[in-house]
């Protein structure tokens, strides 16, 4: 299994709000009992770069 992953610096305003979001639905999914199993798939993509997912 290779390690492609890269970090990346989210230091634009619309990334660091894809993060927030995503940190909301995380926690909401968490509350909901939705956090394990299919519901625990979350994904955004980052506004600023186009094929960047967190």
């Amino acid at each position: 299994m290779s390690n492609n992953s890269k970090v990346i610096l989210l230091d634009q305003p619309e990334d660091q709000q894809s993060s927030t979001d995503l940190t909301a639905v995380l926690r909401l999914s968490a509350r909901s009992d939705w956090h394990e199993g299919a519901g625990d798939q979350f994904t955004v993509q980052i506004a600023t770069r186009q094929g960047y997912y967190i």
